[in-house]
């Protein structure tokens, strides 16, 4: 189920995490749809809001890295280079299959209705993450004023914003 936290533990919790790059964008966007789909794992938490009202679903996609799969390291689906799942242990091709879940993924969660916000923080707004956003809706921040910026523009295009965990 999903759970709420106050602003103190989940600052503790993102200044506990670590980046050490192994960047699937893939993985992020396939259970940010889970999260908030009217279908699926959590649709009883998802059909409507509290007062009954139909919800308006939307994905604020971030990222601070270039889609960055790696064989050797143990990631989401296993070990690559070992179990093989995603079907390539060659990094380039590793690479091009999960931009194309990433794709996939991205299409589906606009087929259930959901808005697809993308932010690149500090690094380009490439083509994938462009083309995963609804319409115009992708944007590059290089640093935190202009990452700010962006959130606000975001957040006055949004009139009922539930934030989900």
């Amino acid at each position: 189920a999903l759970t709420s936290a106050n602003r103190s533990v989940l600052q503790n919790y993102v200044n506990g995490l670590i980046a050490v790059g192994g960047t699937y964008h893939d993985v992020g966007m396939i259970w940010g749809t889970r999260f908030i789909s009217p279908t699926g794992i959590f649709a009883s938490e998802n059909n409507a809001a509290p007062n009954g009202m139909p919800i308006s679903r939307h994905i604020i996609f971030m990222t601070d890295g270039k889609m960055a799969p790696n064989p050797g390291i143990y990631g989401f689906q296993g070990q690559e280079y070992l179990q093989g799942r995603v079907g390539s242990t060659n990094t380039t091709e590793l690479t091009a299959r999960h931009n194309r879940r990433f794709q996939e993924a991205c299409a589906a969660a606009r087929a259930r209705n959901i808005t697809v916000w993308v932010v690149s923080f500090g690094t380009s707004l490439s083509t994938q993450l462009q083309n995963c956003a609804s319409g115009d809706k992708a944007y590059q921040a290089n640093n935190a004023t202009q990452l700010h910026q962006q959130f606000q523009a975001i957040a006055q295009q949004i009139t009922r914003l539930r934030i989900s965990q």
